[in-house]
C-alpha cells in the first residue's frame, strides 16, 4: 500500500496563500472505498471545516477559497478517478452501486444512496462545511472563474 502523497498548485494571480490548491493522493482499497473516503471527510471537517474540499477514493483536493484552479483541478482529478473506476467496475455495477456499497442491501433513503455513489464514484465537495451537490458545482465554478484567472492548463 502506497502512502499518501502531497502536491500543490499556485494561482499565478495571487501572492498570498489564499489560492494554494493542495492535492493529497491516497492509496485505494477497493474493498472499503466509502469507508476510507468517509473517514477522510469526517477527519478533515472536524479539524477545520473552513475552505473547499473535494474527496474521492484517490485524492483529496483542498483550497482555502473556491478558485478557478481549485475547480479545474477538481474536475481533472474527478475525471482521472472516473476513468480508473470505469476500468475496474463494469457499467452495470456502477449504476447499482447502492446495492453493493451499502453492504448488499437496497438503501431506501435517497440521500443515503446519493452519498454512497458520491463517495465511490463522483466524489464529494464541501465548501465551508456545507455539502455541495454535484449539480451546483458549475455555479460555484463560474463565480470562482469571475474572481481568478486559472493557471490549470499547466497542471497535469
Amino acid at each position: 500500500m502506497n502512502p499518501t502523497t502531497y502536491s500543490t498548485v499556485m494561482d499565478a494571480e495571487s501572492d498570498d496563500d489564499e489560492a494554494l490548491v493542495t492535492i493529497q493522493r491516497h492509496p485505494i482499497d477497493m474493498h472499503v472505498l466509502t469507508e476510507d473516503v468517509g473517514h477522510r471527510v469526517v477527519a478533515t471537517l472536524n479539524r477545520n471545516p473552513a475552505g473547499c474540499f473535494y474527496f474521492n477514493p484517490a485524492v483529496t483536493v483542498s483550497c482555502s477559497i473556491p478558485t478557478a484552479d481549485f475547480f479545474c483541478i477538481l474536475r481533472k482529478e474527478q475525471a482521472k478517478w472516473c476513468r480508473q473506476a470505469s476500468k475496474t467496475f463494469p457499467r452495470n455495477v456502477r449504476r447499482t452501486a447502492s446495492k453493493w456499497v451499502g453492504g448488499g442491501e437496497w438503501i431506501n433513503h435517497k440521500y443515503a444512496r446519493f452519498l454512497d455513489r458520491a463517495l465511490c464514484f463522483t466524489g464529494i465537495l464541501f465548501i465551508d462545511g456545507q455539502l455541495i451537490p454535484s449539480h451546483a458545482w458549475a455555479k460555484f465554478s463560474e463565480v470562482a472563474n469571475g474572481r481568478h484567472t486559472s493557471t490549470c492548463a499547466h497542471y497535469r
